[in-house]
Protein backbone atom coordinates (compact mmCIF):
# COMPACT_ATOMS: atom_id res chain seq x y z
CA UNK A 1 0.00 0.00 0.00
CA UNK A 2 2.87 2.39 0.49
CA UNK A 3 4.13 1.44 -2.82
CA UNK A 4 1.03 2.41 -4.54
CA UNK A 5 0.71 5.36 -2.75
CA UNK A 6 4.14 6.52 -3.69
CA UNK A 7 3.79 5.72 -7.06
CA UNK A 8 1.12 7.73 -7.18
CA UNK A 9 2.27 10.79 -5.54
CA UNK A 10 5.27 10.17 -7.94
CA UNK A 11 3.07 10.37 -10.68
CA UNK A 12 1.04 13.78 -9.30
CA UNK A 13 4.62 15.21 -9.11
CA UNK A 14 5.61 14.23 -12.65
CA UNK A 15 2.46 15.52 -14.09
CA UNK A 16 2.99 18.89 -12.34
CA UNK A 17 6.26 19.20 -14.02
CA UNK A 18 5.38 18.50 -17.45
CA UNK A 19 2.12 20.45 -16.95
CA UNK A 20 5.14 23.45 -16.17
CA UNK A 21 7.32 22.65 -18.85
CA UNK A 22 4.87 22.75 -21.49
CA UNK A 23 2.94 25.97 -19.57
CA UNK A 24 6.90 28.04 -19.94
CA UNK A 25 6.86 26.34 -23.28
CA UNK A 26 3.73 27.70 -24.77
CA UNK A 27 4.54 31.07 -23.04
CA UNK A 28 7.78 31.36 -25.08
CA UNK A 29 6.40 30.58 -28.14
CA UNK A 30 3.67 33.60 -27.13
CA UNK A 31 6.37 35.80 -26.30
CA UNK A 32 8.15 35.27 -29.72
CA UNK A 33 4.56 35.66 -31.72
CA UNK A 34 3.94 38.71 -29.77
CA UNK A 35 7.06 40.21 -30.53
CA UNK A 36 6.66 38.96 -34.45
CA UNK A 37 3.04 40.11 -34.36
CA UNK A 38 3.87 43.55 -32.66
CA UNK A 39 6.88 44.78 -34.93
CA UNK A 40 4.59 44.14 -38.07
CA UNK A 41 2.20 46.48 -36.90
CA UNK A 42 5.15 49.42 -36.72
CA UNK A 43 7.24 48.48 -39.48
CA UNK A 44 7.34 51.17 -42.53
CA UNK A 45 8.63 54.36 -42.88
CA UNK A 46 7.88 57.46 -40.62
CA UNK A 47 8.40 61.28 -39.78
CA UNK A 48 8.99 63.43 -37.36
CA UNK A 49 6.74 66.59 -36.53
CA UNK A 50 9.01 68.84 -38.41
CA UNK A 51 7.88 66.41 -41.42
CA UNK A 52 11.67 66.86 -42.49
CA UNK A 53 13.06 63.55 -42.33
CA UNK A 54 11.93 60.06 -43.13
CA UNK A 55 12.71 57.34 -40.27
CA UNK A 56 12.30 53.89 -41.21
CA UNK A 57 11.14 51.23 -38.08
CA UNK A 58 12.06 47.54 -38.95
CA UNK A 59 12.67 44.78 -36.77
CA UNK A 60 16.60 44.16 -35.91
CA UNK A 61 18.88 41.78 -33.99
CA UNK A 62 18.20 43.88 -30.94
CA UNK A 63 14.59 44.25 -31.16
CA UNK A 64 12.65 47.38 -33.18
CA UNK A 65 15.45 49.70 -34.68
CA UNK A 66 14.37 53.00 -36.60
CA UNK A 67 17.03 54.44 -39.15
CA UNK A 68 17.63 57.61 -40.94
CA UNK A 69 17.06 56.76 -44.24
CA UNK A 70 15.89 60.42 -46.12
CA UNK A 71 15.68 63.79 -45.18
CA UNK A 72 14.35 66.83 -46.95
CA UNK A 73 17.17 68.50 -47.88
CA UNK A 74 18.38 66.26 -51.42
CA UNK A 75 22.11 65.63 -51.34
CA UNK A 76 22.81 67.22 -48.04
CA UNK A 77 25.36 65.17 -46.79
CA UNK A 78 25.22 65.61 -43.03
CA UNK A 79 27.75 63.89 -40.87
CA UNK A 80 27.20 62.69 -37.13
CA UNK A 81 29.79 65.38 -35.63
CA UNK A 82 28.41 65.15 -32.46
CA UNK A 83 28.29 61.29 -31.88
CA UNK A 84 30.48 60.99 -28.68
CA UNK A 85 32.38 57.78 -30.39
CA UNK A 86 34.47 59.49 -32.79
CA UNK A 87 35.07 56.83 -35.19
CA UNK A 88 31.47 57.53 -35.70
CA UNK A 89 31.80 61.35 -36.29
CA UNK A 90 32.56 61.24 -39.87
CA UNK A 91 29.69 58.97 -41.00
CA UNK A 92 26.65 59.74 -42.80
CA UNK A 93 23.38 60.24 -41.08
CA UNK A 94 22.00 58.69 -43.78
CA UNK A 95 21.64 54.78 -42.86
CA UNK A 96 22.49 55.92 -38.94
CA UNK A 97 20.71 53.92 -36.10
CA UNK A 98 18.71 56.05 -33.77
CA UNK A 99 16.67 54.29 -32.38
CA UNK A 100 17.56 50.55 -31.19
CA UNK A 101 16.41 47.63 -28.28
CA UNK A 102 12.56 48.18 -28.46
CA UNK A 103 10.73 45.10 -27.08
CA UNK A 104 7.28 44.55 -26.94
CA UNK A 105 5.39 45.27 -23.64
CA UNK A 106 1.92 44.96 -25.11
CA UNK A 107 0.14 44.55 -28.63
CA UNK A 108 0.52 48.07 -29.02
CA UNK A 109 3.51 49.18 -26.47
CA UNK A 110 6.95 48.77 -26.59
CA UNK A 111 9.94 49.64 -23.91
CA UNK A 112 13.54 49.14 -23.01
CA UNK A 113 14.82 51.62 -26.31
CA UNK A 114 17.77 53.79 -26.65
CA UNK A 115 17.08 56.92 -29.13
CA UNK A 116 20.21 58.86 -30.48
CA UNK A 117 19.34 62.34 -31.18
CA UNK A 118 22.09 63.45 -33.95
CA UNK A 119 21.55 66.76 -32.95
CA UNK A 120 23.08 66.97 -29.48
CA UNK A 121 24.90 63.65 -29.61
CA UNK A 122 23.28 62.27 -26.47
CA UNK A 123 20.88 58.91 -26.24
CA UNK A 124 18.16 58.25 -23.98
CA UNK A 125 16.14 55.79 -22.81
CA UNK A 126 12.85 55.60 -24.76
CA UNK A 127 9.65 53.82 -25.44
CA UNK A 128 7.03 53.72 -27.98
CA UNK A 129 3.22 53.35 -28.19
CA UNK A 130 1.09 53.05 -31.37
CA UNK A 131 -1.54 55.50 -30.98
CA UNK A 132 -3.42 54.66 -34.10
CA UNK A 133 -2.06 53.10 -37.79
CA UNK A 134 -1.01 56.21 -38.61
CA UNK A 135 1.01 58.00 -35.32
CA UNK A 136 3.64 56.34 -33.04
CA UNK A 137 4.11 58.38 -29.65
CA UNK A 138 8.23 58.02 -28.78
CA UNK A 139 9.13 58.95 -25.38
CA UNK A 140 12.30 59.97 -24.64
CA UNK A 141 13.68 60.24 -20.93
CA UNK A 142 16.83 61.18 -19.28
CA UNK A 143 15.74 59.76 -16.31
CA UNK A 144 12.78 58.81 -14.56
CA UNK A 145 9.45 60.98 -14.83
CA UNK A 146 12.10 62.93 -16.86
CA UNK A 147 10.63 62.22 -20.42
CA UNK A 148 9.27 64.01 -23.40
CA UNK A 149 7.23 62.71 -26.20
CA UNK A 150 7.18 63.17 -30.00
CA UNK A 151 4.12 62.09 -32.38
CA UNK A 152 5.85 60.68 -35.47
CA UNK A 153 3.36 59.84 -38.71
CA UNK A 154 3.22 57.31 -41.02
CA UNK A 155 4.36 58.06 -44.75
CA UNK A 156 4.28 56.28 -47.57
CA UNK A 157 8.00 55.19 -49.22
CA UNK A 158 8.89 58.08 -51.43
CA UNK A 159 6.33 61.27 -49.88
CA UNK A 160 7.98 64.34 -50.25
CA UNK A 161 9.48 65.50 -47.11
CA UNK A 162 9.29 69.25 -45.67
CA UNK A 163 12.63 71.21 -45.59
CA UNK A 164 12.54 72.76 -41.58
CA UNK A 165 12.34 77.01 -42.06
CA UNK A 166 14.73 77.10 -39.81
CA UNK A 167 17.23 75.29 -42.35
CA UNK A 168 15.75 77.46 -45.54
CA UNK A 169 16.43 80.90 -43.31
CA UNK A 170 20.26 79.58 -42.31
CA UNK A 171 20.63 78.66 -46.38
CA UNK A 172 19.64 81.94 -48.03
CA UNK A 173 21.14 83.99 -45.11
CA UNK A 174 18.42 84.87 -43.14
CA UNK A 175 16.20 86.00 -46.26
CA UNK A 176 13.40 83.77 -46.05
CA UNK A 177 12.91 83.94 -42.02
CA UNK A 178 12.92 87.77 -42.67
CA UNK A 179 10.50 87.84 -45.55
CA UNK A 180 7.91 86.08 -42.93
CA UNK A 181 7.85 88.97 -40.53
Amino acid sequence: MALKKRSETGARVLAGALACLLAGLAQTAMAGSLEEASSAIIVGEWTPPKMDAAITIAPCAEGVCATLTRHAYGDLAERDELNPDPALRERSLIGATILKGLRPASANKWRGGALYDPRTGKTYASKMKLLDPNHLKITACVGPGLCKGYVWTRIAPGDPLKPSPELIAMADGGASLLAGR
